[in-house]
């Protein structure tokens, strides 16, 4: 496995992976996209398999780093705003891969002078996100009702982006940064100073991959004439 500057590290239990391991799960986990674009190839769906092809990389690459997820939302936010059928779904992909990978930076900024730049940030990144991606596909933001039919051109109405999970998810954050920056230090102190940087991984890691696995088994069973990826 490796660790960056601190070099090769060799697990214990675990078994090791190799480069070569990697490089065919990355492959076979583009097969499906790549097969889908260029049946359909049109730039909404470019710019969908682009965003697929980080996160495969992300998920089976040798060595990755946190800011690699970051990567994935810039071709995201093109499918979240861009007309289409999927684009409401493209959205509520978006919000859950922006929290997941902006909160996954936040052990990187570890010093107490960088705490309040790092929390105001990442609030008023996702408020702003929430709040112009609601504009765009005409959901009310505040009362979660739809204002207006969606920028897809589909003609429905939905409540909100995202749903009552997803939404918990995203709110699970909150208590997540509590535990980590200030229960655990009081409670245990320097017992066991691996499990916030563990919980945050975890927590991250669940939204990192639900977006990739529903973009993965889309590509696998979708059909792109019926709007899927």
């Amino acid at each position: 496995m490796a660790g960056g500057v601190v070099g090769i590290s060799r697990f214990l239990v675990l078994p090791q992976v190799a480069p070569s391991t990697t490089v065919l799960l990355v492959l076979l986990a583009l097969l499906p996209c790549l097969l889908s674009l260029s049946r359909r190839p049109t730039p909404q769906r470019f710019a969908a398999a682009v965003t697929y092809s980080y996160l495969s990389g992300f998920m089976f690459g040798y060595h990755v780093h946190e800011k690699a997820a970051l990567m994935a939302l810039v071709p995201m936010a093109l499918c979240a705003v861009s007309p289409g059928p999927k684009s409401t779904q493209h959205a509520a992909d978006f919000l859950l891969l922006a929290a997941s990978s902006v909160y996954g930076l936040f052990p990187l900024l570890f010093e107490s002078r960088e705490y309040l730049i790092k929390v105001v940030l990442g609030a008023a990144y996702m408020f702003i996100a929430w709040q112009a991606l609601a504009k765009v596909h005409g959901i009310s933001p505040s009362s979660s009702q739809a204002s207006g039919t969606s920028s897809g051109g589909t003609g429905s109405k939905r409540r909100s982006l995202m749903t009552a999970y997803e939404k918990l998810y995203v709110l699970g954050f909150i208590p997540l940064e509590l535990y980590c920056s200030f229960v655990h230090p009081v409670l245990l102190g320097q017992m066991l100073p691996f499990v916030p940087l563990m919980l945050t991984s975890v927590y991250c890691a669940l939204g990192v991959s639900t977006v990739w696995l529903r973009m993965a088994w889309a590509y696998v069973r979708g059909d792109p004439t019926k709007g899927d990826y």
